[in-house]
């Protein structure tokens, strides 16, 4: 699966570092904890919060649910990853 390898690329992981700590240098804690998900260095899943981008931007593009929560999560991802984002979504039309 092209997806898995996404996590891995350096210019996503560079992309991703520097929206992350743009984030915590311009954001309260209420805001960062409301991404924690998305940024925790020591992370529940085994692939990282970059791994829960992957996932979660591959649901905003390729599924109908129309859940307020990830309405909600993909505002946030937009808003506070939006390079990120972008990259995520170019790499995951090309394995289509």
């Amino acid at each position: 699966d092209y997806s898995e390898g996404i996590h891995s690329n350096k210019e996503l992981l560079k992309i991703y570092e520097k929206e992350r700590k743009a984030l915590f240098d311009s954001s309260t804690s209420t805001e960062i904890n409301a991404l924690d998900y998305f940024v925790q260095i020591n992370h529940v899943n085994d692939g990282g919060a970059i791994t829960e981008l992957i996932a979660e931007v591959n649901a905003l593009l390729h599924t109908s649910n129309n859940s307020s929560m990830l309405e909600l999560r993909g505002q946030y991802l937009q808003q506070y990853f939006p390079e990120t984002f972008a990259f995520i979504a170019r790499e995951l039309s090309k394995a289509e």
